[in-house]
């Protein structure tokens, strides 16, 4: 199955509110704190992370609507109004916002493609400048900056 991040974006836009809500009901039966803030952790994260490369790029208003829901999720584990600011806590969760978590996970897969600890379809595409002909005597093949070939859908 292609990773398409709009399918992606609506999986965590329309199912993940749902599942939380679901996880609120559980925690209001059980009365039992002790598990819920790892519950919505791993929950959150692991939804969050997955297909984190096709969330690279995305437009800025769709950004806001996965912060928005990430800071849903929050404010389930610390109750708060909405008009309190959401940064001291997502601290104490020790999160990223959105847009910092997908830059993080990207920047631990190039890391990791570079030093051959990602699977080698993905560390084959990442090219430095000077391994190709045409631009082995631009400026850019001195730098560390990567290239990644081009590939036809």
């Amino acid at each position: 199955m292609q990773l398409c991040y709009k399918i992606q974006h609506r999986t965590v836009l329309i199912i993940f509110p749902l599942i939380l809500q679901t996880i609120i009901i559980a925690q209001m039966l059980s009365n039992r704190r002790d598990g819920f803030q790892s519950l919505v952790t791993s929950l959150v994260l692991s939804r969050l992370d997955y297909g984190n490369a096709t969330l690279a790029g995305i437009p800025l208003y769709q950004l806001k609507r996965l912060q928005s829901v990430m800071n849903y999720a929050v404010r389930l584990v610390y109750p708060s109004s909405r008009y309190d600011p959401i940064t001291p806590l997502l601290h104490k969760l020790h999160w990223l916002k959105a847009a910092e978590r997908i830059d993080y996970k990207l920047a631990v897969l190039v890391y990791k493609c570079r030093q051959a600890a990602a699977p080698s379809y993905l560390a084959d595409e990442l090219c430095e400048p000077a391994d190709f002909e045409a631009r082995c005597r631009l400026r850019s093949t001195s730098s560390s900056s990567l290239v990644i070939r081009r590939t036809r859908l």
